[in-house]
């Protein structure tokens, strides 16, 4: 089976993290908010 990786973006303070949180409840998925890991990755894809 093949796995997927679901983003979500937004602005500070308009839900991103409740929306996030409902689809992995709704999906039945781990929810795991990383965005500092996500940050480094665009970091060092954009800047190569």
């Amino acid at each position: 089976m093949n796995k997927s990786i679901i983003l979500i973006s937004g602005g500070t303070g308009v839900g991103t993290s409740k929306i996030a949180l409902e689809l992995a409840k709704y999906l039945d998925i781990p929810h795991i908010i990383g965005t500092d890991i996500i940050r480094e990755s665009i970091r060092s894809t954009v800047y190569r």
